[in-house]
């Protein structure tokens, strides 16, 4: 705080794994109601907060919303409360600091994104679409990941991530971060716990089906390159279950369409095709490679972890995947009827070369139709960027998402905003420094 600051002013702000809250004192909320220009109580305000991105968002809140802020105020002040999946979603509540006791004043708050997230020094980060725009990337409260990054997806109304050790440590973890503790008290947070005797070469795939449950498909952790299936229920991990005569040489993809479970995952020998099996009734199928008649195998052929979404439209769903040339490591994709085995011949999706691969999602809103975004290093960068495929084909893009050097073949989730079940919006999770 500045040594000439007005008699009562203070400000604290506390940054947590979920998000942030800015502690106002009353005389501040007062001045900036007041519109006080010459004691200036924004600028007073955002001197204190060291967080750009934090900063720019509670600028663009005092300025808008002074006097719903207004409305919470107590002897204490106020709390403006967001989480770090909408930062300028801002909810005010009541003061809670008593500023008399200079404890509560002083006490330092410990930045979650400031450690040092992976045993190869690099950070894994999120950032949010929201139909619009993607917000901030910031660093994402989990240590011990692998260089391959996170799997995740929203279950039960968490978001839950599973992920290999770093360095040499090949066991898979699993975490937990409860999306409606979006204020004081959060709830329902699980770091880092065992999944019990199950081991990956890499991150594993992750989504949740028809059945309730959350499934997880990973490569294993010794040459044999098998691939293993695990399920959570809300309360435990079942055991591994071989998928049978399947074999991955990278990071496969599971997403759930149709009433059944669809796997595409990259071959365990040098040729690097693509191949896709489906669990139904609770049997996985024997896996066929992506094919079009007319169009050579060898088109769906890489050497980076395939990535898979659904679209669904005028009740026509498709299955999309995504994958980088082998040779040339730019981006294409291809699709399917869900219920079919008639694969588009592949298209480049122009702008996105990628050594690490890419990932896909399906997003829409109320308003707009359905689109398939794809993220990945693009326009000749090693940051992320991003594009839109339509479903009559147009590609939108690339645009910059990043500006920090990706090391990892990005996560993208799909999830409905808190209290929002219309809107839909997309995290990206991914290595980099």
């Amino acid at each position: 705080m500045s040594d000439t600051a007005p008699e009562g002013w203070h400000v604290k702000l506390e940054e947590k794994w979920w998000g942030y809250r800015l502690h106002l004192s009353a005389p501040v909320v007062e001045a900036i109601e007041e519109t006080n220009e010459y004691l200036d109580p924004v600028h007073f305000v955002l001197a204190t907060i060291e967080n750009e991105p934090i900063g720019w968002a509670i600028e663009a809140y005092l300025v808008s919303e002074a006097l719903l802020m207004g409305l919470e105020k107590n002897d204490k002040g106020v709390v403006l409360n967001a989480s770090w999946l909408a930062i300028f979603v801002i909810v005010p509540t009541p003061g809670e600091i008593d500023w008399n006791d200079a404890a509560a004043v002083h006490t330092p708050t410990v930045d979650p994104r400031s450690i040092d997230t992976s045993a190869e020094g690099t950070k894994l980060r999120w950032s949010v679409f929201d139909g619009t725009r993607w917000g901030p990337e910031v660093a994402f409260p989990l240590d011990n990941v692998h260089s391959s990054g996170v799997a995740a997806a929203v279950y039960q109304d968490s978001l839950y991530c599973v992920h290999r050790g770093g360095g040499s440590d090949t066991t898979l973890y699993w975490s937990r971060f409860d999306l409606n503790a979006t204020g004081p008290g959060q709830k329902g947070v699980l770091k880092n716990q065992q999944l019990p005797g199950q081991r990956s070469w890499n991150r594993p795939a992750l989504t949740v089906h028809d059945d309730g449950l959350l499934h997880c498909v990973y490569r294993s952790a010794d040459e044999s390159a098998d691939l293993y299936e695990t399920t959570f229920d809300g309360t435990a991990w079942s055991s591994a279950q071989a998928i049978k005569g399947q074999r991955s040489w990278t990071v496969p993809a599971l997403v759930s369409a149709g009433g059944v479970l669809h796997c595409v995952y990259r071959s365990a020998d040098d040729s690097g095709t693509l191949y896709r099996t489906i669990r139904n009734e609770g049997t996985w199928q024997p896996a066929e490679p992506l094919h079009a008649e007319g169009v050579p195998t060898s088109y769906w052929s890489t050497d980076t972890p395939p990535c898979v979404a659904v679209l669904v439209e005028d009740f026509d769903a498709r299955l999309y995947c995504a994958f980088t040339d082998k040779d040339s490591q730019e981006l294409w994709f291809s699709s399917t009827r869900v219920w079919q085995d008639d694969w588009s011949a592949p298209e480049k999706i122009s702008g996105h070369r990628t050594s690490t691969g890419a990932g896909i999602a399906s997003w829409a809103t109320p308003e707009g139709p359905s689109a398939v975004l794809a993220v990945s290093e693009a326009m000749n960068n090693t940051a992320l960027g991003w594009s839109e495929l339509s479903p009559d084909g147009d590609v939108r893009g690339p645009f910059a998402l990043s500006d920090l050097t990706n090391r990892s073949a990005p996560v993208l989730v799909p999830f409905h905003p808190v209290n929002d079940e219309l809107s839909t919006q997309v995290m990206c999770l991914h290595m980099a420094d």
